[in-house]
């Protein structure tokens, strides 16, 4: 036992003191996630404060749902003003350029679908906007029957005054569904078709999809169901002259690239496509699935289409294990361009596990170019003021997906009329700006070292969240928020450049690029980005800030595990007292106080979770769910458990019930005890404890499922 008054050691002294300022900062973290909460307006209708408190959340998330209802009652096309000003937050959607044959207007971008994860719920969108390049303005496309369901993880391409929309995928809580489906919106009529042509490609997301000459060319891919998992390496041709599959099948001996999804594609010369990079698990010699992000890249050869033959792969760049700032290889989630006959990415991770599953991950927000006759990458930077072209930035922006290179392809007379106005501007400048690129590619391959542009973990904490001076206890602005001094609400600070992300929808059309949305992860919080840029890669002066987004102002509604810090955008409510460090200004503390009231803050917790144990019999693992296990992965891994419980229930009919019927009464039972059991176990994990009552090796780590949930972004990563 310590001894009241005894004099503490300098390097004991400037520990506690560390120890008092950790205190201090946590809990004034928590103040100002109360005040956030607390201040936020509570309509949804206001663009200022769209996402923000758990009532807000439950609004946002009525309003993603709300197009099902609005449709339903139309019997033909309406174009309205989007309510919120902005797309509301989306990952894994599609962004295309688009124009009828009469409009007047040749900067007009559709976005369509898309996922939104907010912790809690997955909500997959099916709505249709059109962004107006010149105005800054959005609009929703309300079409009646039949349009395409909702999904993310799919491609969209433009051909004569129409989208076109193949595969994609449906994942929320309780369902999971690959699409192998092809829709056609004409832009004219504003309605939706689909196309039931013969022999389509197997469902799929994460594909590679560019439009050349009249083909859509496919390429790769995954599809996921709950026994199996595949990933594609093959190449499907849509002939969207005659709308029709083209019977391109290749021999299984021919030399080409390993199966995979999210890859990077762009056009290259008259008749060729690049494929670079992608996800997917390899078996090893023990059985057991390991993830590869591939760094190779490949040349499909177009031309034998034209004479209804298999297009013929072509190795390009060998895999290479090492990861350099001079190169994206090793990341994924990238976004990819066509551009001058380069192909151009944007952002991506790198994951790099360690012990125990756990995984520590770099995002990147700098733009990288691949040389593709010099089969080398170099960094695209952004030049300083002074450095590029002259003039203010151009209100005619653009920008596009993973499969944009119809906008580079130029070798189709009917496609070309339609982009002549677009393409004479782009082409005075087209000397110019591959002169630019040649430079500046000169220029870094004579530099050996890059600084390596990469946020980890520790960089994303400080920058997306605002913290604290102990000193003084003011609350300073992150890159991304300020506090209002006035009313002490959340204000989005105007940043310079995006921030790092996966999986943002981007296109780019003539010399302007757009980028609109994606994921950031910052630890266990994963935030949906909403924020818009634009950047013309002729002049590369400044990114320019078309929407500052509301990421400021996004509550994380899952379980964080990462660390024991609160930061403002975890949404966790935490009304404990804010407890001070027992230490005075002389430098003096009671040792055997300190411990005594450790050990009674550790009794009264183990009675909370004794008595929650005994009151829920939360030891029997077939009726509780593990830490952040969703509804549809407690049914899946509870099933028979569930189903006998359900047979048991309906009293007379074990022989005439069909098995359809008993997983449906057992998936009801399973809900129940899961939405009874769910404020139990958010109570466990404020108090820090994990799964509960389950043996080891019976449930996945946390950092397993974490590792788990991160390679499934990877892999339908629409890029």
């Amino acid at each position: 036992m310590g001894k009241k008054g005894k004099k503490v050691d300098g390097d004991k002294k400037a520990a506690l003191q560390q120890k008092k300022d950790a205190k201090q900062e946590k809990a004034a973290r928590k103040r100002l996630s109360k005040e956030q909460r607390n201040n936020l307006s509570t309509t949804v209708e206001d663009s200022e404060d769209v996402i923000g408190s758990s009532d807000q959340m439950d609004q946002v998330i009525h309003a993603y749902k709300n197009n099902d209802s609005k449709t339903s009652k139309i019997n033909k096309p309406i174009i309205e003003s989007l309510t919120t000003g902005y797309p509301l937050p989306r990952a894994n959607a599609t962004l295309e350029f688009g124009t009828d044959d009469k409009s007047k207007n040749k900067d007009q971008l559709y976005l369509f679908g898309g996922e939104y994860f907010d912790g809690v719920e997955n909500i997959v969108l099916d709505e249709l906007l059109r962004f107006d390049t010149q105005k800054n303005e959005w609009k929703q496309i309300l079409t009646p029957e039949p349009r395409p369901p909702a999904r993310c993880a799919h491609s969209c391409v433009f051909y004569k005054a129409s989208l076109y929309v193949f595969g994609g995928e449906l994942a929320s809580s309780d369902q999971y569904h690959h699409y192998r489906d092809l829709w056609k919106f004409d832009l004219r009529t504003l309605m939706w078709t689909e196309i039931k042509a013969k022999n389509p490609p197997s469902a799929r997301s994460g594909m590679g999809v560019i439009i050349w000459k009249h083909y859509m060319v496919v390429v790769g891919g995954f599809f996921e169901a709950l026994r199996e998992t595949k990933w594609y390496n093959d190449v499907h041709v849509f002939d969207l002259q005659s709308e029709t599959w083209m019977d391109v099948l290749q021999s299984r001996l021919v030399v080409k690239p390993e199966p995979r999804s999210a890859c990077n594609v762009a056009l290259y010369g008259t008749d060729k496509i690049v494929v670079h990079g992608g996800f997917s698990k390899v078996k090893t010699s023990n059985a057991a699935a390991e993830t590869k992000t591939h760094t190779d890249a490949w040349i499909l050869h177009l031309s034998p289409i034209l004479q209804q033959k298999p297009p013929t792969w072509e190795r390009w760049m060998s895999s290479t294990k090492s990861i350099t700032s001079n190169s994206p290889n090793g990341r994924a989630g990238m976004s990819s361009l066509s551009y001058k006959n380069r192909m151009v990415v944007f952002g991506g991770v790198v994951d790099h596990e360690e012990l125990n599953h756990k995984v520590d991950s770099v995002f990147y927000n700098d733009l990288m170019v691949m040389d593709i006759e010099r089969r080398k990458w170099f960094p695209l930077r952004i030049k300083k003021t002074g450095d590029g072209a002259p003039g203010g930035a151009s209100e005619n922006r653009r920008r596009r997906r993973k499969n944009d290179g119809d906008d580079e392809v130029g070798n189709d007379e009917e496609v070309n009329k339609e982009r002549s106005d677009e393409l004479s501007t782009v082409e005075e400048d087209d000397d110019s700006s591959s002169s630019d690129l040649e430079e500046e590619i000169a220029e870094d391959e004579n530099n050996e070292t890059q600084k390596n542009s990469g946020w980890d973990l520790s960089m994303l904490r400080s920058n997306m969240f605002a913290f604290v001076i102990s000193d003084s206890k003011k609350i300073i602005a992150s890159s991304v928020m300020a506090l209002n001094e006035t009313t002490n609400v959340p204000e989005a600070v105007q940043r310079q450049d995006p921030l790092p992300r996966i999986n943002a929808a981007t296109i780019v059309h003539g010399n302007m690029m757009y980028m609109l949305g994606g994921i950031l992860e910052v630890g266990d919080r994963e935030i949906t980005l909403d924020d818009m840029w634009a950047l013309d890669l002729r002049k590369r002066d400044q990114w320019e800030c078309l929407w500052q987004g509301t990421m400021h102002k996004q509550v994380w509604r899952g379980a964080v595990h990462d660390d024991d810090d609160s930061y403002i955008s975890t949404g966790v409510e935490d009304d404990s007292d804010e407890e001070d460090f027992l230490s005075d200004e002389n430098g003096e503390y009671d040792e055997a106080t300190d411990l005594d009231r450790k050990k009674s803050k550790r009794a009264g917790l183990r009675h909370e979770v004794t008595d929650l144990n005994e009151k829920y019999d939360l030891g029997d693992q077939n009726r509780t769910p593990a830490n952040g296990e969703s509804l549809a992965d407690f049914y899946s891994r509870t099933s028979d458990y569930w189903n006998k419980i359900a047979a048991e229930l309906i009293v007379g009919v074990d022989s005439e019930l069909t098995n359809k019927e008993l997983k449906r009464q057992g998936f009801i039972c399973a809900k129940e005890r899961y939405e009874e059991l769910s404020p139990v176990l958010d109570r466990l994990a404020e108090l820090g404890i994990g799964d509960v009552g389950v043996e080891d090796g019976k449930r996945k780590s946390k950092d397993a499922k974490k590792k788990d949930k991160k390679e499934k972004k990877k892999k339908s990563s629409k890029r």
